[in-house]
């Protein structure tokens, strides 16, 4: 598991790319020439980063019967949240 220290560093984190689109997420998940691509950020549809995994119950909850996901710190204007 990642996450950001006291200065604002990373451990844990990966490269990532993050589609807004079930269905391109679909498509292309299968596609292993489509993981070597290199791809630009598009507002709304694709945002690539680095990313880290969140650890469930110590930085956020999940219910599972009305499928809410509740972070327990705020975002940064800088930071995204993406889910598998």
């Amino acid at each position: 598991m990642g996450h950001i220290d006291s200065n604002g560093a990373s451990t844990g984190a990966r490269n990532v790319v993050a589609f807004m689109n079930q269905d391109t997420v679909e498509l292309l998940q299968k596609d292993t020439l489509a993981r070597r691509r290199n791809y630009d950020a598009i507002p709304g549809e694709v945002e690539p980063g680095l990313f880290i995994k969140l650890e469930e119950k110590t930085e956020y909850e999940w219910n599972k019967n009305t499928g809410i996901i509740s972070l327990k710190t705020s975002l940064q204007p800088n930071q995204a949240v993406a889910v598998y």
